[in-house]
């Protein structure tokens, strides 16, 4: 705590937002707490929960912009500016305004809660490649918690949750997914995540320290089978590359069975993917030795492939398959699972 100059009622560091001596809270003495010198209409203490809402990654509820401007919440609606006071009932961007969420400026009286969004938001910095994760660990107040196969998170060397390495079981359902992001002059604008087909986030990346910049992160995690989307942002509209630096990200799913990557977007880019052991037909038509037909996306320096045939009677082992051109041979009315 401290005294501030100014209307400034605190300020907090976003994730990877500067230097490791200056992540946290500050918060004006006359607005912490509710005793003490603490002063309405900011004396039930929201100063703080507002700031650390931004020391773990959550924008102000308008975006610090208009209509056009988002927080990248699903479930907070679009704002114009902020709004102070307790004006329950404002309408702008064509939304009654949250006015009550903990991210806007209003009176401490008025603030009352989070959305379910803004907390898998949050969640997902102690989740497997969250800026935060390691804190989970920390001995700063005491003796770690002790890493153990049954506690519900990636750690020590496992390759999953509660699986794999040299202390826990195998994993199994699932498959290795990796994140390598080769950062341009400004890592500090950018940040990613992974959401299953239930919107869930279950990896999350960034923003980074601005020592990163010209450097590169990788981040894995054994995903179960599923459909999922990786999402990778920037702040200032220019992707990766090329106005700022050159750089670029990848991902992919172990063994080389999926692989996509980019560099040059705006805000946004979007990647959709499949986790399974199974080649899925999709179509169109009955062209099964065209692979855009099929809902698997092969890396072109893959070679072969060990493959099973499946069929409802019986399981016919096969030699590995050479692949050629990204086309594999095979026959109607079969599954193929890799192993």
């Amino acid at each position: 705590m401290c005294n501030l100059s100014g209307t400034t009622l605190g300020y907090a560091q976003f994730p990877g937002g500067g230097l490791p001596a200056t992540d946290g809270v500050v918060i004006d003495y006359e607005y912490f707490g509710t005793i003490g010198t603490a002063q309405s209409p900011f004396n039930l203490g929201r100063t703080t929960t507002h700031e650390v809402g931004h020391w773990l990654n959550l924008r102000h509820i308008w975006g610090d912009g208009g209509c056009d401007f988002d927080d990248f919440i699903m479930d907070t609606p679009l704002a114009d500016e902020e709004n102070y006071f307790c004006d329950v009932g404002h309408v702008s961007c064509g939304n009654v305004n949250m006015v009550q969420n903990y991210m806007d400026y209003s009176d401490d009286v008025c603030m009352n809660l989070f959305t379910n969004g803004q907390k898998k938001w949050m969640r997902a910095l102690f989740e497997v490649g969250g800026y935060r994760q390691n804190l989970l660990y920390s001995n700063g107040c005491g003796n770690p918690k002790s890493i153990t196969c049954n506690d519900g998170i990636q750690n020590g060397n496992e390759v999953g949750i509660d699986c794999g390495g040299n202390a826990c079981q195998p994993c199994t359902n699932c498959k290795t997914f990796s994140v390598t992001i080769h950062m341009d002059d400004y890592p500090e604008e950018t940040y990613w995540n992974v959401v299953n087909e239930q919107d869930e986030i279950v990896m999350m990346g960034g923003r980074y320290g601005s020592p990163l910049a010209g450097d590169s992160i990788v981040v894995s995690s054994c995903l179960p089978y599923g459909i999922y989307t990786f999402n990778i942002y920037d702040d200032y509209d220019d992707g990766l590359c090329c106005g700022g630096g050159i750089g670029d990200y990848q991902i992919e799913v172990k063994d080389g069975f999926y692989a996509a990557g980019g560099d040059v977007f705006a805000s946004t880019e979007s990647k959709t993917f499949l986790v399974t052991n199974t080649f899925t037909f999709i179509g169109p038509g009955q062209n099964y030795n065209d692979p855009n037909n099929w809902f698997y996306n092969l890396k072109p320096t893959l070679n072969s492939l060990n493959l099973k045939i499946f069929n409802s009677d019986c399981i016919i082992p096969l030699a590995p398959l050479q692949i050629l051109k990204g086309t594999v041979q095979i026959n109607p009315g079969v599954d193929l699972r890799f192993e």
